[in-house]
């Protein structure tokens, strides 16, 4: 794994700087400032590092017409946060090569509908809330969906029509896709003997259904972006009792010690029509293509967070 960053980089950064953030939320505004900086050092703190060869394939693949979909795994609630920096980056070397018709806005990213109704607590109300205006200005939006762990654990009703219509709208506006494929944030929990229980298997609709909306209404072919985030439970911990982020890492938002704890990994894109996946996907053998875009993400984290693709 080297770390390729002058070119992609220079596109996203360099000639478009990141400005800091004015926090001017209403209610609450201490906590929204508090949460909006906390989450904005750790999203542009992360680390990112490029598989051999990363920026070439990338920038060659957007150019010859194919939209990107980022493929992360999930074992933290912080992990949504640690897509801002990629996102942005991905999406502003794109840009560059881009006629101005075909540029993309930003990148949709599902997320639970119970972060939003508080069905997950008080405290990841408030996270999500002070979040949120974070992702956005960097072009993470969030689309809510009712999750599996909603409908049973949170007796929450399914409303896939409103999903598809936001996900639908936010396509034909020009935003491209990111994932947190697992759906779960299972794999970062701890089994019986205190191990971390490593990746789950990929929702099975969570490289179909974006896929399918990518071709039918921006009528292109999709390039899969395996994502590794490492360090995500070193944030915000989900086998911890209290949903709080860890003292260190809610220090190192402020400036108090190192806030790049997370090292983002991306590996080499994966064409839907392209010799590893595209059979697989031309005969809608979705199960099969979950399972090697899951085993190219988890190459890129350790091995003991691997999971069912070890």
């Amino acid at each position: 794994m080297s770390v390729e960053r002058q070119s992609i980089e220079q596109r996203a950064f360099i000639r478009r700087p990141i400005k800091p953030l004015a926090f001017k939320r209403e209610i609450p505004p201490v906590v929204d400032s508090v949460i909006g900086h906390w989450t904005e050092a750790h999203g542009l703190g992360a680390r990112i590092e490029y598989q051999d060869g990363f920026q070439n394939a990338y920038m060659e693949a957007v150019r010859d017409g194919y939209t990107p979909v980022i493929v992360a795994n999930h074992d933290s609630q912080s992990n949504a946060v640690s897509l801002v920096k990629p996102a942005y980056i991905l999406r502003g070397a794109a840009n560059e090569v881009l006629p101005e018709d075909k540029r993309i806005q930003g990148f949709l990213l599902p997320l639970a509908a119970s972060l939003d109704s508080g069905r997950q607590g008080k405290f990841a109300k408030i996270a999500y809330d002070g979040a949120k205006p974070t992702m956005e200005t960097y072009g993470i939006i969030p689309v809510l969906t009712t999750t599996k762990h909603d409908k049973e654990n949170r007796d929450m009703i399914a409303n896939p029509e409103q999903f598809m219509s936001d996900m639908r709208e936010g396509i034909k506006e020009g935003y491209a896709v990111a994932v947190l494929a697992e759906g779960t944030v299972d794999g970062g929990r701890r089994d019986l003997n205190g191990k971390r229980n490593g990746m789950q298997e990929l929702v099975d609709i969570s490289l179909k259904t974006p896929y399918t909306l990518l071709k039918r209404y921006r009528k292109t072919e999709a390039i899969f972006i395996p994502v590794g985030i490492e360090g995500g439970t070193q944030v915000h911990d989900p086998a911890g009792r209290i949903p709080l982020p860890h003292t260190k890492a809610f220090l190192a938002g402020f400036g108090f010690g190192s806030a790049d704890m997370v090292i983002v990994r991306m590996g080499m894109p994966i064409k839907s029509d392209g010799p590893e996946i595209g059979e697989m996907v031309h005969a809608h053998n979705w199960e099969e293509v979950n399972n090697q875009v899951g085993k190219a993400i988890a190459s890129l984290i350790p091995e003991e967070m691997r999971g069912v693709y070890r």
